[in-house]
């Protein structure tokens, strides 16, 4: 798992997930976010 700066921790499979569906144009940051439900200044520090 990795941890986030809050300290929630996130599987590496979700994280993965998440940085192929911005880098597949599926969704834009912000929506993603909503979609799996985790907060979009986390999804950035992904990306």
């Amino acid at each position: 798992m990795s941890k986030t700066k809050s300290g929630k921790h996130y599987l590496k499979d979700l994280i993965a997930q998440v940085i192929n569906d911005y880098a597949e144009h599926v969704r834009p940051a912000k929506q993603l976010a909503d979609y799996y439900g985790i907060p979009y200044n986390t999804i950035k520090y992904w990306i």
